[in-house]
């Protein structure tokens, strides 16, 4: 990880200690930060307690009143838990108490799947193609009704760290939609975003969060399969998306240093 980057110390709480939060949790406490971490799994909770990370048993869907108030006794809250997993009445419930916390500033992992297709690339701007029925998107917009500094990071599909992109060129919606266009970004990028974030105190932002190349499914999945029978249909479908990353580019002088051709695939 950027050895340059040089955090002030500060105390972070990361609600949701999984493929994200966990290497994130364990990159800030080495950069000199306060960390706490939370997960619903004990030997997550092992793991991390192992490492000097103070740990808590935390599920948004049951209260635990004096754990969370220990928890939120922290400046920074970065919220990685999956969308699939947030109940929204409990994240509002969950939101009320942040209000009264001493939480000042909030990092809330977000999705590009936010977005509708768009043939041209799509920028936090077009707020036109959010689909806000998406579940992401009203994740968001609790968050947005806190009233405390706040940045989305709308992340592009998650690769790296035993996210392997091979897996995805079995499912149809990939052989389907042999022109679509890729949108991936490697854990290692997604780190060092949060990493810049609490080093340059950047708040009140959305960011597109997406490697710079976007080739097509046919061309990606060709070049990293190992099946020599992987098929894709012929189309002149237009329905996809291309993410633009120009904004937290500019606004971070952030460069994405994992590339498509130096993925490293086991």
């Amino acid at each position: 990880m950027d050895s340059e980057i040089k955090i002030q110390p500060k105390t972070v709480s990361i609600l949701g200690c999984g493929w994200l939060g966990t290497p994130v949790a364990f990159q800030l406490a080495e950069s000199g930060c306060e960390v706490k971490g939370s997960s619903t799994s004990d030997e997550k909770i092992n793991r991390l307690s192992k490492t000097g990370i103070e740990t808590y048993f935390l599920d948004l869907n049951h209260d635990n009143i004096p754990v969370l108030q220990d928890f939120l006794e922290s400046e920074i809250l970065i919220f990685t838990v999956p969308t699939s997993k947030v109940n929204l009445e409990a994240l509002k419930n969950f939101l009320f108490k942040v209000n009264f916390s001493d939480v000042k500033k909030v990092i809330l992992i977000s999705t590009t799947a936010v977005y509708n297709n768009h043939p041209h690339p799509i920028t936090e701007d077009d707020k036109d193609l959010i689909n806000q029925d998406h579940p992401a998107f009203q994740i968001e917009q609790a968050f947005s009704e806190l009233g405390i500094d706040l940045i989305i990071l709308r992340m592009a599909g998650l690769i790296g760290a035993g996210r392997d992109p091979r897996n995805f060129s079995k499912s149809p919606k990939v052989l389907n939609t042999s022109n679509g266009r890729v949108n991936f970004i490697h854990l290692n990028d997604c780190i060092r975003i949060i990493q810049n974030l609490l080093e340059k105190d950047h708040w009140n932002e959305v960011y597109n969060c997406c490697m710079n190349e976007h080739p097509t499914k046919k061309e990606f999945y060709t070049q990293i399969s190992t099946n020599p029978n992987l098929r894709f249909s012929e189309t002149t479908d237009t329905t996809f998306k291309i993410i633009d990353n120009q904004k937290i580019k500019n606004h971070l002088n952030f460069d994405f240093i994992e590339l498509y051709q130096s993925i490293h695939l086991p």
